[in-house]
């Protein structure tokens, strides 16, 4: 694992500092520009373009300027052709697994750190090589539900895994996801709230779940969290830019009392903001839009699967994001994409038509 805390409640990070604010600036709230406004701005593009509101359906025939005025200064959000290619310039992806989560950081070339795995070993063995990943330099399982775990195999599968942490509201691992770990010759660690780490020029901390105790997968811990969904690992991850660094928080399943807790106990991160959210708990109601609000981010990340029997993303979920002009890349409408820090913005791109 990237780094873990040390006796007595200090930080230890392994080739990783804290990963404090940075100078970091809230991102500014973004509004969507219609499509003749946009025309005579004369917007530019990598791709001759068009813009529309945010939460919309993609238009696959050309780029399409979702956003303008957010996220990254004047930067926006544009949606791009899938590549001709293998994807290029990447720095976050969102795997088709289904219903379920698993997102993907560009560490390096042919490295990333990867949170969750979905419930299929398959599609996330597929989205890991289709993004040509072969090494893992960390896995982080946010909670033990099989839509968070359930795919790890698919992670292990031909690739070397360097290290896995995870945060549970449970006593241990499960069984298969142990095994997985045995036989890597890893050491499962818990993640708490402190824990920071670095891999190639990503650096991550993790905000959440409170130190209960238990740093290893036989130890006790994970008490007082209400559930298994509120014991998720949340991790702020800081992605070197072309400008300044870009920052993405990542947060399971956690509920909205659970990030209200988060975002009292940690007011910086109301001030500085986020460029990339993904949204709790797969956009379910009960991860509510409180974080949302708070952080305004340029871009909204929602992994579900698509007609799922959950009815995720919820429509008040979606209706917030719109009203609050934050474009939603969803894998239940783009399938597996990946995300770009361009010069014009967040660059979104669906792996397939």
């Amino acid at each position: 694992m990237g780094g873990h805390r040390g006796q007595g409640g200090k930080r230890r990070a392994l080739r990783a500092g804290a990963l404090g604010s940075g100078g970091a600036r809230r991102p500014p709230r973004c509004r969507a520009v219609s499509a003749d406004r946009a025309r005579r701005r004369r917007q530019s593009a990598p791709e001759a373009c068009i813009q529309a509101a945010p939460g919309g359906r993609p238009v696959r025939a050309a780029a399409l300027c979702l956003v303008a005025g957010c996220s990254l200064g004047a930067a926006g959000v544009i949606l791009l052709r899938p590549p001709t290619g293998g994807p290029a310039g990447w720095v976050v992806a969102g795997c088709d697994v289904g219903q379920g989560d698993a997102f993907v950081i560009n560490t390096g070339p042919g490295r990333a750190l990867v949170i969750d795995t979905g419930p299929d070993p398959g599609a996330m063995d597929e989205c890991l090589s289709d993004l040509a990943v072969t090494v893992v330099d960390l896995l982080v399982v946010t909670h033990l539900h099989e839509d968070h775990y359930a795919g790890a195999a698919g992670v292990f599968e031909g690739r070397q895994v360097k290290g896995l942490g995870y945060s549970s509201g449970e006593p241990t691992l499960p069984r298969e996801l142990g095994a997985l770990a045995r036989t890597a010759g890893l050491e499962p660690a818990r993640i708490a709230a402190g824990d920071v780490g670095r891999a190639g020029g990503v650096k991550w901390e993790a905000l959440w779940p409170p130190p209960t105790g238990g740093t290893s997968a036989g130890a006790p811990g994970g008490t007082g969290y209400g559930n298994e969904n509120d014991a998720s690992a949340v991790l702020l991850v800081e992605i070197p830019g072309p400008e300044r660094p870009a920052t993405a928080l990542f947060t399971g399943d956690i509920e909205q009392e659970a990030s209200l807790r988060l975002l009292s106990g940690r007011p910086e991160l109301a001030r500085a903001g986020v460029d990339i959210l993904k949204v709790p708990h797969h956009g379910a109601r009960n991860g509510g839009t409180a974080i949302i609000k708070a952080l305004r981010p340029g871009l909204a990340l929602i992994s579900s699967g698509e007609g799922n029997d959950y009815g995720h993303p919820h429509p008040q979920v979606v209706a917030d994001l719109r009203r609050q002009s934050v474009y939603a890349a969803r894998t239940d409408r783009l399938g597996t994409f990946t995300v770009a820090l361009g010069t014009a913005g967040l660059e979104v791109r669906p792996m397939a038509d």
